[in-house]
Order: structure tokens, then C-alpha cells, then sequence
């Protein structure tokens, strides 16, 4: 027997394993036929777009704090890399759900916090808005990762596509933000925490997907789903 035999025996084995069948496809239309898969685009692309309008938000009007804005922006700046190093650690460790949750919920309250923090506390209001852009760093690389895993391999890359496209439009309207500060000053940091923290509720309708598979079709999804409502049944029924 060749290697080219073994190599499609070996295929073959594989596909059966994990349920894969080589020849289903499933085009857009699919997506609107499942309202697990509808629930999972809504709150991903909403997250999405959060997590880029808060980040970018903070960045921006990190240069309107009290100090010198050259300092500030860049400190702002620097928090980014200890908020990936965060979210990898516990997104491995606690689980992608529970770290989202978290780091959006207190993004939301540091940015209602430095809201009301008068400018005469120059250091409690810059540390409020680094811990927050720190925060929603992590976030916002995490929401990347998660998203992929909600999705099902035959509609993953359509859906990621629609998640980046709202993130941009996180990103066209940030900058506009700023303009909000000649109503009051605290009006952007409220609207940073109203978007995190709706962030941070959404993402309790969606499951963890740490060390789960992923689902290759979206049939595999509503399977899944439908698996777990009948044994939370049965263990509530216990």
C-alpha cells in the first residue's frame, strides 16, 4: 500500500470521526435560517464595533485630559501591550466568556467613573482612563478570538468579514467623539461606558468555547445547542 492510499484512508477515518462531511456547503441564506447563528452575529459584530469605538475613543480624547497631551497620549498608548498580555493569560485560564465579560463590564465602569472625576484630580483621572484603555485592549484582541469560535467553519470567513466591517465603523466614529466634549466633557467617556457595558451583557446570551471543537457547519451548531438545553433540562428535571 502506497502513501497515497494511507494518506486517504487516514482521511476518510478522519471525516468520520468528527461527523465532516467533505462535499456540504452552506451559502448566506443558511445563516438567516438559524436564530442561534443570528443571536451569535448580533452580539459578535455589536462587540465588535464596541470594542473598536472604545479603544479608539480613549485614544483620542486620552489628549483632552488634564497634563501635558503629548505625555498622555503616549502613556495611553503603552497601556495596550500589558492589556493583550492580560487577555492572553485569562482567556486561556478562566475562559473567553467570563474574561469578556469582566474586562467590558469594568472598562464601562472606569469610563463612568472618570467621567465624574473633576480635572483639579489630574493623576486619578489619567489613571482611570489607562486602566480602561488597558482594559478594553484586552478586549478587543479577545472578541477576535472568541468571535472565530462561535462561528462554524462554513460560514466563518463571511462572518468575520461582517464582525471587521463593523469594527471600522467603530473606527470612523470614534474620532468623532471629541466634538461631543463642547456639550460637556464627560459625555464621551459616558458614551465609552453605555457601549462597553451593553457589550458586557450581550456576551452572557453567547456560550464558552474554550476547549470545545469547533463546529464545522451550522447544522453542527443548532445540534449542539439543542444537545445542551435537553441535558440542562434533564439535570433541572434531577
Amino acid at each position: 500500500m502506497d502513501m497515497n492510499e494511507l494518506s486517504n484512508i487516514d482521511g476518510v477515518g478522519l471525516r468520520q470521526k468528527f461527523d465532516i462531511k467533505e462535499n456540504e456547503k452552506e451559502g448566506f441564506h443558511v445563516i438567516f435560517k438559524s436564530p442561534e447563528i443570528l443571536k451569535r452575529v448580533f452580539v459578535a459584530c455589536f462587540c465588535r464595533f464596541s470594542a473598536s469605538f472604545v479603544y479608539y475613543g480613549l485614544m483620542l480624547n486620552s489628549v483632552w485630559l488634564p497634563g501635558d497631551k503629548y505625555i498622555n497620549f503616549l502613556l495611553i498608548t503603552i497601556m495596550s501591550y500589558p492589556g493583550e498580555l492580560i487577555s492572553l493569560y485569562f482567556m486561556k485560564n478562566i475562559g473567553r466568556k467570563l474574561s469578556l465579560i469582566i474586562g467590558f463590564i469594568l472598562t464601562a465602569a472606569l469610563c463612568f467613573c472618570s467621567a465624574q472625576v473633576p480635572e483639579t484630580y489630574l493623576w486619578t483621572k489619567i489613571s482611570l482612563f489607562l486602566v480602561g484603555k488597558m482594559l478594553i485592549s484586552g478586549c478587543f484582541t479577545g472578541i477576535i478570538t472568541y468571535s472565530m469560535e462561535l462561528f462554524p467553519t462554513s460560514v466563518r470567513g463571511l462572518l468575520l468579514g461582517l464582525g471587521a466591517l463593523t469594527s471600522r465603523i467603530g473606527n470612523m466614529m470614534a474620532p468623532l467623539t471629541p466634538m461631543l466634549m463642547t456639550f460637556s466633557p464627560s459625555i464621551p467617556s459616558i458614551f465609552f461606558g453605555c457601549a462597553a457595558v451593553m457589550s458586557g451583557l450581550l456576551i452572557i446570551l453567547t456560550p464558552e468555547t474554550r476547549d470545545q471543537p469547533l463546529m464545522d457547519t451550522v447544522r453542527q451548531v443548532e445540534e449542539s445547542v439543542l444537545k445542551e438545553k435537553q441535558v440542562n433540562s434533564v439535570a433541572t428535571a434531577m
